[in-house]
């Protein structure tokens, strides 16, 4: 899978769609607003969503994964996100560090 000028960092196959964690920085500073790096994408490379940006400020998704069929991101500041896989809100938060 191929989207031009987008680094894919991470790829979750699910249901009729991709889910990609999108590289943000070479550089890894941290950003100046939090960022929704997180997106979801259709067999013809349509976006379905944009994920909810991180509730932290200046923060962006480091990790995303499905527990059973629970999904879920990570922020570079700690926070786990319990994501809506079929809108991308967040349906809840906790501190991980």
């Amino acid at each position: 899978m191929e989207l031009p000028g987008i680094k894919i960092k991470q790829k979750l196959d699910s249901e009729n769609k991709f889910i990609l964690l999108l590289e943000i920085a070479e550089n890894k500073l941290l950003p100046k607003e939090s960022i929704s790096n997180v997106i979801a994408i259709d067999s013809n490379n349509r976006t379905i969503w944009e994920i909810e940006p991180p509730t932290t400020k200046y923060d962006f998704y480091e990790k995303i994964f499905f527990t059973g069929k629970e999904f879920y991101a990570l922020t570079g500041g700690g926070q786990l996100h319990h994501i809506d896989e079929e809108t991308g809100k967040i349906i809840s938060s906790k501190i991980m560090k």
